[in-house]
């Protein structure tokens, strides 16, 4: 692992970040990036949480969760985690998770779930580092045809 920058900070995002978030996110993945319109769209959801990464000024990483409540049960869906490539492996992606954790337990979501590639060997370690387990294989996923795993992990109340 790479050093971790001295300062990290961790806040809300907001659509003046926009640009920065989409060039994050072009970086991170060649098939299936998110539009400017649908991360503007997650952005402004008040069922999404939408923190960022940053250092020196500079937004280096972010997260998209998203609450879903149904029959008073509360999920919270890992939608995305990018990391700009020169800041991975630094602890910055393990620092937006467990911040995302902490929001979803604040508002009473106590199971949180993922889909990732099952060759994201690097983003299902971490997962599990943190506590993720596969719950099962979703055959196709991706629009390429690649498999997910769904994995999940439920909190301990406090």
């Amino acid at each position: 692992m790479k050093t971790m920058p001295e300062s990290i900070t961790l806040d809300v995002a907001s659509v003046d970040d926009l640009d920065r978030l989409h060039e994050i996110e072009k970086q991170c993945f060649t098939i299936e990036v998110y539009s400017k319109q649908t991360l503007r769209s997650l952005l402004t959801s008040p069922s999404t949480i939408f923190l960022k990464a940053t250092t020196k000024g500079r937004i280096v990483g972010f997260t998209i969760g998203e609450i879903r409540r149904s029959e008073g049960s509360c999920l919270g869906e890992i939608v995305s985690i990018d990391v700009a490539p020169r800041f991975r492996r630094m602890g910055v992606a393990t620092l937006l998770l467990k911040r995302l954790e902490d929001e979803f337990r604040r508002r009473g979501c106590w199971t949180n779930r993922l889909q990732v590639r099952v060759d994201n060997m690097t983003a299902i370690n971490l997962f599990r580092k943190l506590g993720y387990h596969e719950k099962k294989k979703l055959t196709s996923y991706y629009a390429n045809g690649v498999d997910a795993f769904l994995m999940e992990k439920a909190s301990k109340e406090k």
